[in-house]
């Protein structure tokens, strides 16, 4: 099977729903299978990337748990939208995990190298 690089754009809240949660399993899935993985936080989907985070009160697994495992997969292409992280106040320091910042050119240019986009 030939490898793609597929892209998963982030752009949920942690905890409005499953959606963050399941679109992170399904990077997963696709990293398990070799696929050549790119993960971009962006809108409030940079909420995700917060240290700290404890969804036991509203009874839901923990997205920061799964964010752990990216490097344990191999993902180590993870980026972080500039524009969402500043309009929402998110600092790198208040980060969970290593990402790499870009702006809207650049992220033009990531999603163009893609073989596929997912986003949740």
């Amino acid at each position: 099977m030939t490898s793609k690089k597929i892209l998963f754009l982030l752009r949920s809240a942690p905890y409005a729903g499953s959606k963050a949660y399941e679109t992170l399993e399904s990077l997963l899935v696709a990293a398990v299978f070799d696929q050549e993985v790119s993960v971009l936080f962006a809108d409030d989907g940079v909420y995700q990337l917060l240290n700290e985070q404890d969804p036991s009160g509203i009874g839901t697994r923990s997205v920061g748990a799964g964010l752990k495992a990216l490097s344990t997969y191999d993902v180590e292409r993870v980026y972080a939208s500039t524009q969402s992280l500043e309009e929402r106040d998110v600092s790198i320091t208040d980060i969970e995990l290593p990402v790499d910042t870009l702006n809207a050119a650049q992220i033009s240019t990531l999603i163009a190298a893609q073989d596929a986009v997912i986003s949740g």
